[in-house]
């Protein structure tokens, strides 16, 4: 394992680099925002019991069109470590590659699994999912390897063959269910855009440009002034669930809170990250619109995420016409 301890220290160091000084609420770039387990079935469990099936799925965003992406994971067993970068304790129990080439059809990256047995598992109540996802180029060939803590770690890692293309390396763990009843993931119930619905969706392969005057988007003007964006969640997005109270120590029942992750391709996102908790079944997003716009409109897209912080998982997209 020394081995795959030394390439989560180089993982760090990359993570650590950026020649980006955007915000982290814009996409800019084709980015990884989230994973989640596909129970096989049932999809609205998000975690697997031991000897059950599904597939870990990543989420990614574009700022345009997506396109094809190469990846590799594995799953294992991870190591017993109170801090630092995850890393596996043993070899991995399952793992994908794929190559994407320019025409394949756009699907998210998936790892397919089957949850160790009780016995293998012992103490341990998560799965640890590493791997790499390029957008644009193949991913080095590498890495699978190093991934698995085999093979020699290089001096320079880059994450795809070309060292230009939209490349993360990335960590997730899967949890495993330990009681009754399992978790489900968080669902979306609307979202509006100053007060009015707000659902917008462009087709996968729409324009960027050019979309003033076309009905299937609000218009926004580029003059600088704040808008408001609400999600609001149904009551069944926030379970209850049983935990430890660490003053107590005693069982206690409390109820999920919802962190929503807030992304846009252009204007000023006040805060990446918002709360639903208490009481609440809404978050308020405050969006600051560009002063400037091409004279045919721009589209503007919105990603949110929706994390219940025991592997519940949502997303959602719109899209705006900014124009001058």
């Amino acid at each position: 394992m020394k081995h795959a301890i030394v390439l989560l220290a180089l993982v760090l160091s990359l993570a650590g680099c950026s020649e980006s000084l955007d915000p982290a609420s814009r996409l800019a770039s084709s980015r990884v925002l989230g994973a989640y387990f596909v129970h096989d079935d049932d999809p609205t469990r998000a975690n697997p019991y031991p000897g059950e099936s599904g597939v870990l799925e990543l989420f990614l965003a574009d700022p345009g069109a997506p396109r094809p992406r190469s990846y590799v994971m594995i799953a294992c067993l991870p190591a017993p470590v109170s801090f630092g970068t995850p890393f596996c304790r043993a070899a991995p129990f399952a793992a994908v590659q794929v190559e994407a080439d320019p025409g394949d059809p756009v699907v998210p990256p998936a790892l397919p699994l089957t949850a160790p047995s009780e016995a293998e598992l012992g103490e341990t109540t998560a799965l640890l999912v590493l791997g790499a996802v390029c957008t644009g180029s193949p991913v080095n060939p590498e890495l699978l390897a190093l991934l698995s803590g085999t093979g020699e770690p290089p001096e320079v890692l880059e994450v795809c063959e070309d060292p230009e293309a939209d490349g993360t390396l990335f960590n997730y763990f899967v949890n495993v269910e330990q009681g009754d009843p399992p978790n489900t993931h968080p669902t979306i119930a609307s979202i509006e855009l100053d007060g009015a619905p707000f659902d917008a969706v462009s087709p996968a392969d729409a324009a960027m440009l050019g979309c003033a005057g076309d009905p299937a988007y609000p218009e926004v003007r580029a003059d600088g002034e704040e808008h408001h964006l609400t999600l609001r969640v149904p009551a069944s997005a926030r379970e209850d669930y049983e935990t430890i109270d660490p003053d107590t120590e005693e069982p206690v029942v409390v109820r999920e809170e919802l962190q929503v992750g807030r992304f846009a391709t252009a204007g000023d996102v006040k805060g990446t990250f918002g709360w639903i908790d208490g009481d609440l079944l809404e978050n308020v997003l405050r969006w600051e619109a560009p002063e400037k716009a091409d004279p045919a409109g721009e589209l503007v897209r919105f990603v949110f995420t929706l994390r219940d912080g025991r592997g519940g998982f949502a997303h959602a997209r719109r899209e705006l016409c900014l124009v001058p």
